[in-house]
């Protein structure tokens, strides 16, 4: 089973990962956007948050680094929604990519649609 997660090429620094397309778009929404741009990313992001469960837990106990999301292949819509913020924020300039694997990580939590985990090592 491979794990899919889009992210951007910046690290950030409490994962050592890639940013998330959520940091992203969140990010975005505080910057100047063409206003299709701005209202697609917002339409993404509340369809996303009122369809997948916030996590429980987004560390590991004793361990300083956090979780990073990354959706079971059963989650269909979701991805597909997750695709198109994605496209979304391409069209603001910022370059993104899909990322897959079948190890994510120290699970930390789990439901049908995402698995939050700890990566093994920088990503």
């Amino acid at each position: 089973m491979l794990y899919l997660r889009f992210a951007g090429f910046d690290r950030d620094e409490r994962t050592l990962c890639s940013v998330g397309m959520f940091q992203i778009a969140y990010g975005l929404l505080q910057s100047e956007l063409d206003s299709y741009v701005r209202e697609e990313v917002r339409c993404c992001i509340r369809w996303l948050e009122e369809n997948l469960v916030p996590p429980s837990r987004l560390y590991r106990p004793g361990r300083r680094r956090y979780a990073i999301s990354w959706f079971q292949p059963s989650a269909r819509p979701e991805i597909a929604m997750a695709r198109r913020l994605v496209t979304a924020i391409e069209e603001a300039g910022v370059p993104m990519r899909s990322l897959r694997t079948a190890t994510p990580g120290y699970v930390v939590y789990r439901d049908l649609k995402q698995v939050v985990a700890v990566p093994f090592q920088t990503c």
